[in-house]
């Protein structure tokens, strides 16, 4: 998910295949209620679709740092009970969570990668490029950086 300012980002106008969930809030910054309503409309159908198609199990568990925009322990399951939300131990989180495992660095890499062979695609100055890169470019970058981490 990509949390911006903008309820309604013009770059994002007729961008029907738009490849993260978008929301908008005054400060940006993820809050209780947007990680409750990724979790339930996102998060919940992508797994229980990626199970059926491997042939998986049904039970999940999602492991989220202690953030305060994250519900506490227990708090947040699918309507089946088949997926649930564990919070690590506080100060923990950087030396065992899995994103800080990597994937972080990588997808940031990659995204630093895609930027600048745009940059260098452009034949401008650097400051004319990054003039016209907007926020459809950016989550487009950050889309395909995030697919390029290999699991």
């Amino acid at each position: 998910m990509v949390i911006g300012k903008s309820l309604n980002p013009r770059s994002l106008n007729n961008f029907t295949d738009i490849p993260v969930v978008y929301k908008g809030n005054k400060s940006a910054w993820m809050t209780l209620a947007l990680f409750e309503e990724w979790f339930h409309k996102t998060f919940v159908p992508e797994v229980k679709g990626f199970l059926r198609a491997e042939n998986l199990p049904k039970k999940t568990l999602l492991l989220i740092d202690n953030a305060p925009c994250h519900p506490k322990d227990g708090e947040l399951m699918s309507s089946d009970g088949q997926i649930s939300v564990m919070c690590l131990p506080p100060n923990c989180t950087a030396l065992i969570q899995p994103m800080d495992q990597n994937v972080i660095r990588l997808t940031k890499l990659n995204y630093k990668t895609s930027l600048l062979s745009d940059i260098v695609r452009r034949g401008k100055t650097i400051d004319e490029s990054l003039r016209n890169i907007n926020l459809k470019h950016a989550i487009c970058f950050l889309a395909n950086a995030w697919d390029a981490v290999k699991g």
